[in-house]
Protein backbone atom coordinates (compact mmCIF):
# COMPACT_ATOMS: atom_id res chain seq x y z
CA UNK A 1 0.00 0.00 0.00
CA UNK A 2 0.78 3.40 -0.60
CA UNK A 3 -1.38 4.99 2.53
CA UNK A 4 -3.27 3.44 4.80
CA UNK A 5 -4.61 5.87 7.81
CA UNK A 6 -7.52 5.89 10.07
CA UNK A 7 -10.78 7.56 8.89
CA UNK A 8 -14.38 8.11 8.95
CA UNK A 9 -16.29 6.85 5.73
CA UNK A 10 -16.35 10.31 4.24
CA UNK A 11 -12.44 9.76 4.06
CA UNK A 12 -11.77 12.61 7.23
CA UNK A 13 -8.66 11.69 8.63
CA UNK A 14 -9.68 10.99 12.59
CA UNK A 15 -7.12 8.65 14.89
CA UNK A 16 -11.15 7.20 16.16
CA UNK A 17 -12.39 6.43 13.07
CA UNK A 18 -14.33 2.82 12.32
CA UNK A 19 -12.31 2.61 9.30
CA UNK A 20 -9.22 2.08 7.45
CA UNK A 21 -8.53 3.82 3.98
CA UNK A 22 -5.85 2.58 1.57
CA UNK A 23 -4.34 3.67 -1.70
CA UNK A 24 -2.72 0.71 -3.57
CA UNK A 25 0.84 1.33 -4.97
CA UNK A 26 0.00 -1.78 -7.73
CA UNK A 27 -3.29 -3.50 -8.15
CA UNK A 28 -6.73 -2.89 -7.07
CA UNK A 29 -10.01 -4.88 -5.19
CA UNK A 30 -11.89 -6.59 -7.33
CA UNK A 31 -16.09 -7.32 -6.78
CA UNK A 32 -16.82 -9.97 -3.86
CA UNK A 33 -13.53 -9.41 -2.42
CA UNK A 34 -15.51 -7.79 0.25
CA UNK A 35 -14.81 -9.21 3.78
CA UNK A 36 -11.63 -10.12 2.57
CA UNK A 37 -8.62 -9.01 5.27
CA UNK A 38 -5.96 -6.09 5.62
CA UNK A 39 -2.93 -7.50 7.64
CA UNK A 40 -0.50 -5.18 9.54
CA UNK A 41 3.37 -5.50 9.17
CA UNK A 42 3.12 -8.28 11.74
CA UNK A 43 0.71 -10.68 10.34
CA UNK A 44 -2.37 -9.76 11.96
CA UNK A 45 -5.62 -9.01 10.64
CA UNK A 46 -6.40 -5.08 11.60
CA UNK A 47 -9.37 -5.03 8.91
CA UNK A 48 -12.00 -6.42 6.59
CA UNK A 49 -12.63 -4.74 3.16
CA UNK A 50 -15.96 -2.97 3.39
CA UNK A 51 -15.71 -1.33 0.04
CA UNK A 52 -14.36 1.61 -2.32
CA UNK A 53 -13.61 2.65 -5.51
CA UNK A 54 -10.27 0.73 -6.47
CA UNK A 55 -11.06 -1.28 -9.52
CA UNK A 56 -9.47 -1.58 -13.38
CA UNK A 57 -11.49 1.60 -14.29
CA UNK A 58 -9.52 3.59 -11.05
CA UNK A 59 -6.32 2.21 -9.47
CA UNK A 60 -5.70 5.16 -8.02
CA UNK A 61 -9.45 4.72 -5.69
CA UNK A 62 -8.97 3.98 -1.88
CA UNK A 63 -10.30 0.80 -0.32
CA UNK A 64 -12.23 1.15 2.92
CA UNK A 65 -11.35 -1.39 5.74
CA UNK A 66 -13.46 -1.56 8.54
CA UNK A 67 -11.72 -1.78 11.91
CA UNK A 68 -11.35 -5.58 13.31
CA UNK A 69 -10.77 -3.35 17.04
CA UNK A 70 -14.32 -2.22 16.15
CA UNK A 71 -16.04 -5.24 14.65
CA UNK A 72 -14.39 -6.99 17.91
CA UNK A 73 -17.11 -5.50 20.03
CA UNK A 74 -19.74 -4.22 16.76
CA UNK A 75 -23.15 -3.49 17.68
CA UNK A 76 -23.24 -4.87 21.06
CA UNK A 77 -25.18 -7.53 20.61
CA UNK A 78 -24.38 -11.60 20.17
CA UNK A 79 -25.16 -11.18 16.25
CA UNK A 80 -23.55 -8.19 15.95
CA UNK A 81 -19.96 -9.23 17.58
CA UNK A 82 -17.03 -10.81 15.47
CA UNK A 83 -15.61 -11.94 19.60
CA UNK A 84 -18.86 -14.12 19.44
CA UNK A 85 -17.75 -15.78 16.44
CA UNK A 86 -14.08 -15.54 16.81
CA UNK A 87 -13.32 -16.28 20.41
CA UNK A 88 -16.79 -18.06 21.83
CA UNK A 89 -14.88 -19.46 25.04
CA UNK A 90 -13.81 -16.19 26.42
Amino acid sequence: TDVAVSSDIDGNTAANGNFIKVSWNEGITEGGSSGSALFNNAGRIVGQLFGGGSFCYDTQAPDWYGKVSVSWTGGGTNATRLSNWLDPTN
